[in-house]
C-alpha cells in the first residue's frame, strides 16, 4: 500500500490564512486595550507615590513648624522629595482644563523621581485653620502637555487639608476653600480616568 495514497491530516493554505486573519483582528482590538490598561496602572501608581510624598512633606513640616492660615505650598517644598525644579515646561492640567506653564511666576513645578511633574500655585495658602481649608497640588504623570483638555494623560489634583487629610478632586470635602476664596466640592469628572484610590 502506498503511504502517499492516503490523505495526510493538516490544514490547507486557505485555512491557515483565514486563521491568521482572525488572530490579526483579535490582536488589533486587544493589544491597544492591554497597553492602555498597563499605562493607566503605571500612572495611578505614580500618582499614589506623589500623594505619599505630599503627605510625608506635610508631616515633616508639622514636626518643626506650626501650620497657620498663611502656610503655602512653597513652605512645604523643602520637605518634598523631588529630582529638580522645572521653570520651562508646559504640562497638563486636570480634565476639562488645558495646560499649565511652569514659567509663570505664580506656578511651581517639581519633576519627581518617577518622571511625573508635581505643580502648584505659589501664592495660595490655607487661608484659615478649619478642616475644609486646603492647599492644592496637581500631578501630571508624563510631565508633558497632551495638547487637549481631555484624554488619558491629564493631571490629577490633590487637596491637602489643614488637618493633614489628602484627597483628589473627585473625593474632596464640600465647601473646600483656601486663601484664593476657591470653594469647591467633589467632582469625579475632574479626576482623570486612570486615577483611583
Amino acid at each position: 500500500m502506498d503511504i502517499y495514497a492516503r490523505r495526510q491530516p493538516g490544514f490547507t493554505l486557505p485555512e491557515l490564512l483565514v486563521s491568521l486573519a482572525i488572530l490579526g483582528v483579535i490582536a488589533t482590538f486587544t493589544i491597544p486595550k492591554l497597553l492602555q490598561a498597563q499605562q493607566d496602572q503605571r500612572y495611578n501608581s505614580e500618582a499614589k507615590e506623589a500623594a505619599s510624598i505630599i503627605a510625608a512633606a506635610y508631616s515633616l513640616y508639622k514636626a518643626s513648624n506650626a501650620p497657620t492660615s498663611s502656610t503655602t505650598v512653597s513652605d512645604l517644598t523643602p520637605y518634598l522629595n523631588y529630582a529638580k525644579v522645572d521653570t520651562s515646561s508646559l504640562v497638563d492640567d486636570v480634565p476639562t482644563y488645558t495646560s499649565v506653564n511652569c514659567s509663570q511666576a505664580n506656578k511651581g513645578c517639581l519633576l519627581l523621581h518617577n518622571g511625573g511633574m508635581l505643580w502648584y500655585r505659589k501664592d495660595f495658602s490655607f487661608g484659615g485653620t478649619a478642616t475644609t481649608n486646603a492647599l492644592y497640588f496637581a500631578f501630571d504623570p508624563d510631565a508633558q502637555y497632551s495638547g487637549s483638555s481631555s484624554g488619558s494623560n491629564k493631571a490629577v489634583e490633590f487637596w491637602l487639608y489643614f488637618n493633614g487629610g489628602l484627597k483628589s478632586w473627585g473625593g474632596m470635602d464640600s465647601a473646600t476653600t483656601n486663601s484664593s476664596g476657591l470653594i469647591g466640592g467633589p467632582n469625579a469628572a475632574l479626576d482623570p480616568s486612570w486615577f483611583s484610590w
